[in-house]
């Protein structure tokens, strides 16, 4: 927010640095270092940080875009998801059949010629999405 990071100059140089982080470790880093900086780290903010380990969880599932809207979360699969040999994808397909199945009132499944999406609904915050995408990667409900 303005009032944690003042400077529009600095807070497009810490969106950057955040951007080229990849893991949790380095993730920890820059929250404490945000709050060794600043003070401690605003809610909306540690949600932030919070999307790039949700991007990084899509990415290792062949999820090309998420896209969190009015309590919903939708999941569209890449393309090479749908036109690689089923052995490829074998084990990510069959847990996001198995998640649809398992929560047949909040999960949708949808196929057309070019994509596979998944929507949940729900889906209230970054936390929200990043524990559905724990459950849909594991291949067990909670």
């Amino acid at each position: 927010p303005d009032d944690y990071v003042t400077s529009v100059s600095e807070r497009l140089l810490l969106y950057k640095e955040l951007n080229e982080l990849t893991t949790e470790e380095e993730l920890d880093t820059y929250r404490l270092h945000l709050e060794d900086r600043f003070g401690p780290v605003p809610p909306c903010a540690l949600e932030l940080i919070r999307t790039i380990t949700l991007r990084r969880m899509a990415k290792e599932f062949g999820i090309e875009k998420i896209v969190l809207k009015q309590d919903r979360m939708v999941l569209h699969l890449s393309s090479s998801f749908l036109n690689s040999p089923l052995s490829t994808f074998h084990s990510p397909l069959e847990k996001i059949i198995q998640f649809a199945q398992a929560h047949p009132r909040t999960a949708r499944l949808k196929e057309t010629p070019d994509r596979l999406t998944l929507s949940v609904e729900n889906v209230q915050s970054i936390t929200a999405a990043i524990d559905v995408l724990s459950e849909l990667k594991s291949g067990k409900s909670v």
